[in-house]
C-alpha cells in the first residue's frame, strides 16, 4: 500500500499511518525547502523504530494552489495501485483536494482514514466501513525526541547528561526512605545536599567514585562569606543510619565520606534529583486496565535540538527537562521545583514542550514546598493556567496513591 500523507508541522501527525502500518511507500506531500528539512529526521525515526522497508517519496506543491494538489495527488492515484490518503494532519485546502481526486477515481478504490493521536484510534473517512489494519505501537521517550528532529543526550555524552537509573526495587525503596527525609524539612535538605554538591566540585582526585574527600576549610569557607553555617548534625546522621553514606569525618582539615552505591551518590550530590525520581517512580506505577499507563519514561533529560551532539563541546543548543514521560504517543513534559518557584521556569517548560511535542505535548510543573496563599491571589497558577500547564502542588503532603492519581488525570 501506498500512504499519501499530507505535511503537517506535528511530526507524529505525518508518521502515525506509517506505525500502525509499515506500508510499502509514503509520498508526502508539502512545500519543497519544508520537506528538504524533515527528510533526515524521518529517515532517522523510521531506523529507530527497526522499519528499513518503507521507502519515503517528498513531493512539492503550491499549498495555496488547489488545482496543483489535485493534480498532484492525481498522477499519484494513477500510479499506484492502492493508495490510502490519511487526512489526521495537513490543513484544509489538502483535505479538500483529496476529497476531490476520491470522487473522481471510484474505480481505485482510495482508502480516507485519520487517526487520534491521543488514544491511538483510527477513523474511517470514505464512508466504506473499513479501515486501514494496523494497531498504533507506543513509542519511547528517545523515539519522541529523534521524531522531532533532536537527540537526548546521555552522561557518556557530556558531564551533565542523561542518566539512565536502574529501577531496582531497592532503589524504589530508597528513594521512598529519602523522600521521607526531603519532605519533612525541604529547606534542610536542599542545603546539606547543596553542601555535598560543592564539596563534589572542589573534590580531591581519587580512584574510587563513592569516596568524597576535600579541603573543609575550602568547603567552609564557600558558605561562610555569604553568611551560612554548615551543620554536619541535623542531616548527615539520620543519612548514615540509613546507611546511605559511612565514615563521614572531619580530620586533618579534610572532610570526607563514602556514599554506598553510584545510585545514591547521585541522589545527594544534586537536590533537586529525589523529587525528579519520586514523580517518575510514581508515574510508573500507575495502571490502567490493567496495564502501565505510561509506556516509558526518563529523569534529568538533556535535549540536543538539532539531534547532532558535539561530545565534550559547547556549540550545541541544549535543555534540561526534569522528567519526560510518554503515554503512548502523546508526551508529558514535567518540571520538578523542590522548593520556591517562579515564572521562568514555565516559560522553559513551555518552549521545551512546544519544540519536542508540540500540540499534543501535556506540560506539568510538580511542586514541593511551594508557598502558596489560600487567600491571596497566585500570579504562578494563574500564568500556569494560561499556558496550558497543570500544577502539582504541595507534593510534600500526599502520599503514594495520591501522587500517582494527580499524575494519571494528566493525560485524562
Amino acid at each position: 500500500m501506498t500512504i499519501v500523507e499530507f505535511y503537517d508541522h506535528t511530526p507524529i501527525d505525518n508518521m502515525i499511518s506509517c506505525l500502525a502500518n509499515e506500508p510499502e511507500k509514503i509520498i508526502f506531500i508539502g512545500e519543497r525547502k519544508v520537506l528538504a528539512a524533515q527528510e533526515e529526521h524521518f529517515y532517522r525515526f523510521l531506523d529507530e523504530m527497526d522499519n528499513f522497508t518503507t521507502v519515503l517519496e517528498f513531493k512539492s506543491v503550491n499549498r495555496t494552489s488547489l488545482s496543483s494538489i489535485v493534480a498532484c495527488l492525481t498522477a499519484i492515484v494513477q500510479d499506484n495501485e492502492e493508495v490510502c490518503f490519511d487526512l489526521t494532519g495537513g490543513d484544509d485546502l489538502c483535505l479538500v483536494a483529496a476529497g476531490i481526486v476520491y470522487e473522481r477515481f471510484p474505480e481505485k478504490k482510495i482508502q480516507l482514514h485519520r487517526y487520534n493521536v491521543s488514544s491511538g484510534k483510527i477513523y474511517d473517512c470514505d464512508g466504506d466501513g473499513t479501515v486501514a489494519d494496523g494497531e498504533v505501537p507506543s513509542i519511547t521517550v528517545e523515539q519522541n525526541v529523534i521524531l522531532h528532529g533532536g537527540a537526548v543526550v546521555t552522561a557518556e555524552q557530556k558531564p551533565h547528561g542523561t542518566i539512565y537509573w536502574d529501577l531496582t526495587l531497592e532503589f524504589m525503596r530508597d528513594v521512598g526512605e529519602l523522600w521521607k527525609l526531603c519532605k519533612s524539612n525541604i529547606n534542610q535538605w536542599n542545603f546539606q545536599l547543596s553542601v555535598l554538591a560543592q564539596a563534589s566540585k572542589i573534590a580531591l582526585p581519587c580512584e574510587d567514585p563513592l569516596f568524597l574527600c576535600c579541603s573543609w576549610r575550602e568547603l567552609r569557607q564557600q558558605y561562610e562569606h555569604r553568611g551560612f553555617y554548615i551543620d554536619l548534625k541535623s542531616l548527615f546522621p539520620e543519612l548514615a543510619r540509613l546507611g546511605y553514606i559511612r565514615d563521614m569525618r572531619v580530620e586533618n582539615d579534610y572532610f570526607s565520606l563514602y556514599f554506598r552505591d553510584e545510585q545514591i551518590r547521585r541522589c545527594l550530590t544534586k537536590a533537586g534529583t529525589l523529587l525528579e525520581l519520586k514523580t517518575y517512580v510514581c508515574a510508573m506505577q500507575v495502571e490502567e486496565n490493567g496495564d502501565y499507563l505510561f509506556n516509558d519514561g526518563l529523569t534529568g533529560v538533556l535535549l540536543d535540538w538539532d539531534g547532532v551532539v558535539f561530545e565534550g563541546g559547547t556549540t550545541d543548543t541544549c535543555n534540561e527537562v526534569d522528567v519526560i514521560l510518554m503515554h503512548g504517543l502523546v508526551p508529558v513534559f514535567i518540571s520538578c521545583k523542590n522548593g520556591s518557584v517562579d515564572s521562568g521556569e514555565l516559560y522553559k517548560l513551555n518552549t521545551v514542550a512546544e519544540r519536542f511535542g508540540g500540540k499534543y505535548a501535556k506540560r506539568v510543573l510538580v511542586c514541593s514546598g511551594r508557598a502558596v496563599s489560600a487567600q491571596a491571589d497566585d500570579p504562578l497558577a494563574d500564568r500556569a493556567k494560561l499556558m496550558g500547564i497543570t500544577i502539582i502542588d504541595s507534593v510534600q503532603d500526599m502520599n503514594d496513591e495520591e501522587f500517582s492519581r494527580r499524575l494519571k488525570n494528566i493525560v485524562h
